[in-house]
């Protein structure tokens, strides 16, 4: 159950993920943060959101306004759940 929990969200991950984006050689993938411009900073232009995806889960933080989340495969925090919503999810989805 856990395993088929995990694969979904990291594919709707990868499904909401913006087109443009690189994959560091650790296998940090990075893109515009989504998150800086919720939080009171302006809207980030230099690439620095990172997203790990991995068998277990993924994780997520940005280096302009230091959020921090991570899924571990068993329950999704609200600051997951905040990070796939300014990621375009659906609230459906998410739920």
């Amino acid at each position: 159950m856990q395993e088929s929990r995990v694969t979904g969200i990291t594919e709707i991950l990868r499904l909401h993920l913006p087109h443009k984006k690189r994959v560091n050689p650790r296998g940090w993938i990075q893109f515009n943060a989504v998150c800086c411009h919720h939080r009171g900073h302006k809207p980030e232009t230099r690439g620095r959101g990172n997203l790990m995806i991995t068998d277990t889960g993924a994780s997520y933080n940005c280096y302009n306004c230091g959020y921090k989340t991570r899924f571990d495969g068993h329950s999704l925090s609200g600051s997951f759940q905040n990070f796939l919503g300014w990621l375009g999810v659906s609230r459906e989805e998410i739920q």
